[in-house]
């Protein structure tokens, strides 16, 4: 849960987009910190035992996408600070299995494999095509980019709260589009951008439902503090419900 090595290594990739495989374990206080760090662009400002600041050179202009098992937004309710910033910066997508059948799911595992022998010899073919391009005509990009999330603030009907979303699927989408161009690939970005766009209800109610529900306040509380939570019933203690979620008690 220690974020300034996390930090650190993102600082030194500056501005390549950055994936972490697994983030399940990642405590509360953790997650909050580290998404509030990072979609401002540097590390936290620290300070020594004398209580003069560190010299803090590391920043950073990039995307990070991770994956977990439980949600962030529950994360984020557990280590809740009056506000919901966090949660607003990031933008979370279920992703279900894709086969339920053995075979099938045997042939894909084999694909996948293939893909990671690939993959595990790649060292940025598409980044020396991708990179240069974007150099060379980073004014026009930036202008494209901007209007692109303005369309995307307009059709989403996302608040200014939710611009970080905005700003995410425009940079999807025309990153997309100039990789397809130079033929990196050959999928349609307007097809995945018409599902991200989708997805943005989603995370909206994700974080209505995490956020505002007072029985989920209650809840996170006492599931977090369920190991030294004592239940009274009619004036004697109750056992009956220990190990129980309080989801599970109505």
């Amino acid at each position: 849960d220690n974020i300034i090595p996390v930090n650190n290594f993102i600082g030194y990739l500056n501005s390549i987009p950055v994936a972490f495989d697994e983030v399940t374990n990642m405590s509360p206080a953790a997650a909050t910190e580290f998404t509030l760090n990072f979609t401002s662009g540097r590390g936290k400002m620290r300070a020594d035992r004398d209580g003069n600041n560190k010299a803090n050179h590391t920043s950073w202009d990039t995307i990070v996408v991770c994956t977990s098992n439980t949600s962030m937004y529950g994360k984020f309710s557990q280590e809740r600070n009056g506000y919901n910033a966090e949660a607003m910066r990031l933008f979370e997508v279920t992703v279900p299995p894709p086969v339920t059948d053995a075979v099938e799911a045997a042939k894909l595992k084999y694909k996948i494999d293939a893909a990671m022998q690939v993959i595990s010899k790649n060292y940025g073919v598409a980044g020396r095509a991708y990179i240069p391009y974007v150099i060379r005509n980073k004014e026009r990009i930036r202008a494209i980019l901007a209007a692109k999330t303005q369309e995307v603030l307009a059709k989403s009907g996302a608040t200014n709260a939710e611009r970080f979303w905005a700003v995410l699927l425009a940079c999807m989408y025309v990153g997309g589009s100039i990789s397809r161009n130079l033929k990196l690939h050959t999928y349609d970005p307007k097809h995945l951008m018409n599902w991200a766009m989708g997805q943005v209800d989603t995370a909206r109610s994700s974080v209505q439902d995490t956020f505002v529900s007072a029985n989920h306040v209650l809840a996170d509380f006492f599931n977090s503090s369920i190991g030294t939570t004592v239940r009274f019933n009619n004036g004697a203690i109750d056992i009956s419900g220990i190990g129980m979620t309080m989801r599970e008690v109505t």
